[in-house]
């Protein structure tokens, strides 16, 4: 009896073990393209099988969903809904604000089509959402997404209802081998971003062949083992560090000018349906997550994204991501940030060329550079002949802040480019403006130096704080007299709406980054 007993204390100790450590989770998401799907149905078909399978719907073959209808109900698969093209949501949410929320819309109706029922689950490129994208997800009604294991090995809640379950990423067949205890729950073989396509069924299989699985869904019902979410979403592979590396950034931007133009000529009064439908597919084959990988070449973003430009009427930019003719160039400075916008329309001595802003002594120095005008030392500010308008959104945030211009004049500005503080500046003052209820108001005059062929304007810092990189500008300027703007520092196709007729142009903002 007394050698029975610690026999029994180790196999309760390990009932009690095996009972506080459930299946981790399994996550495959792969090339469609390249995916053998009869060992796929092979796998899968295995009794022992349990894992989560990513798909895109309009990429599933016909032939193939009545077998994965069946091991759904069977409860050896749990199936996820993916986009097709695998677009890397950082870039594409950011830049066209709603297009992710339709096409989750969309492809969430095809899968229901395709499988009989709606997906519980999205798994974004790389695991990296982004904010906007996280929002649209969460948004879309889903109970789970995935998202890379950082320093936690248990779901948490990500937005409203919506929870995120960890995966690390499995980088090659050794993943295969049995995990230590204590390692993150789950595992993704992910062919869309870490692995090569067609090479994460032989690391499926292992895996399957190693330890006992689960989908994601039992996952992310063992919610709060930490009681806290992370501060940044980890992405896996550093995917959600892409935009910043510097080929990143060249590919952001391309992507940015892309939509900018595509925005401008959807605002434009003149633009065609069929036109904007070619712009639109080109923007969702250009966020594909390919071209954002390390060391993707830039020209084939530009190509993918050529077809938006030219239904656009704007020049492509250089394979090397250069702009094209009649961008504005934006560039950080050490405390805010520099646009050199291109030849004007107009060749008036009044029209602006550039803008630059930073702090100087904790102020905020305004440096407008012009076509070129000339000093009058009888003005009170020692020059005439113009006016200035700079509308400022420091918030970032759709419809916080004005629409309209100071004075009542025709012309709109975007939503979530709506301002809080307007620059005005003419022969006689310099005045700082804010927004306010029902109309706007004059907050305080401020300092201005004519120094051809530039207006500098100096704001007390007390006056306007924060970083002036991140924030949204929109420069105007008219001859002196003039009841409407004339002249703006804008790409040539928005200098042009500028003095359109009929429907009255939406003009939007410059940043450093587009939205």
């Amino acid at each position: 009896m007394r050698r029975l007993l610690p026999l029994l204390a180790a196999a309760l100790l390990a009932a009690r073990a095996e009972a506080s450590d459930p299946a981790r989770p399994l996550l495959f998401v792969p090339d469609q393209a390249a995916l053998d799907w009869a060992a796929l149905r092979s796998l899968a078909a295995d009794a022992r099988a349990a894992f989560s399978l990513a798909l895109a719907p309009a990429a599933t073959p016909e032939g193939e969903r009545p077998w994965l209808r069946e091991a759904v109900q069977a409860g050896r698969l749990e199936l996820c809904l993916r986009l097709s093209g695998d677009p890397f949501l950082p870039i594409m949410a950011p830049a066209r604000p709603g297009a992710l929320a339709e096409r989750l819309a969309l492809e969430k109706a095809l899968f229901r089509a395709a499988f009989g029922a709606d997906p519980a689950c999205f798994v974004a490129a790389g695991a990296a959402p982004g904010k906007e994208g996280l929002e649209a997800i969460a948004a879309g009604g889903f109970a789970w997404t995935a998202a890379g294991a950082g320093a936690f090995s248990r779901a948490w809640t990500a937005a409203g209802a919506l929870k995120a379950v960890p995966f690390a990423a499995a980088a090659s067949t050794a993943a295969a081998r049995e995990p230590e205890p204590g390692a993150t729950p789950g595992v993704a073989v992910d062919e869309s971003v870490t692995l090569a396509p067609g090479s994460g069924l032989a690391v499926l299989k292992g895996l399957l062949g190693a330890s006992a699985w689960s989908t994601g869904a039992g996952a992310a019902k063992d919610e709060g083992a930490f009681g806290i979410s992370p501060s940044e979403w980890p992405a896996w592979e550093g995917s959600a560090a892409w935009a910043s590396a510097p080929d990143g950034k060249a590919a952001r931007r391309t992507y940015s000018l892309a939509a900018d133009a595509l925005e401008r000529y959807q605002n434009s009064g003149t633009a065609s349906v069929r036109s904007l439908e070619r712009g639109a597919e080109a923007l969702d084959a250009g966020a594909a997550v390919r071209h954002f990988r390390p060391g993707a070449p830039l020209e084939a973003l530009v190509a993918a994204l050529a077809p938006a430009f030219k239904a656009s009427g704007e020049a492509v930019p250089e394979a090397d991501g250069t702009p094209g003719e009649g961008t504005v160039l934006a560039a950080p400075l050490a405390g805010g940030v520099a646009f050199e916008g291109p030849t004007p329309v107009s060749t008036a001595s009044w029209v602006p060329r550039s803008l630059k802003v930073e702090r100087v002594e904790g102020d905020l120095l305004f440096t407008i550079g012009l076509n070129g005008f000339s000093p009058d030392p009888s003005a009170a500010l020692g020059f005439s002949g113009l006016t200035v308008e700079l509308y400022i959104d420091v918030n970032g945030l759709a419809g916080r802040g004005s629409t309209r211009l100071l004075g009542g004049r025709r012309h709109l500005i975007a939503s979530k480019d709506a301002w809080e503080f307007a620059v005005v500046v003419t022969p006689a003052e310099g005045a700082l403006w804010r927004v306010g209820t029902p109309n706007a108001s004059r907050l305080a005059a401020v300092a201005v130096e004519a120094d051809p062929p530039a207006l500098k304007v100096r704001v007390p810092a007390a006056r306007l704080r924060g970083q002036p990189s991140s924030w949204g500008y929109l420069l105007l300027t008219a001859p002196e007299g003039s009841d409407q703007p004339q002249g703006i520092l804008a790409a040539t196709q928005d200098q042009k709406l500028l003095g359109a007729e009929g429907t009255p142009p939406v003009l939007r903002a410059l940043r450093l980054v587009a939205r």
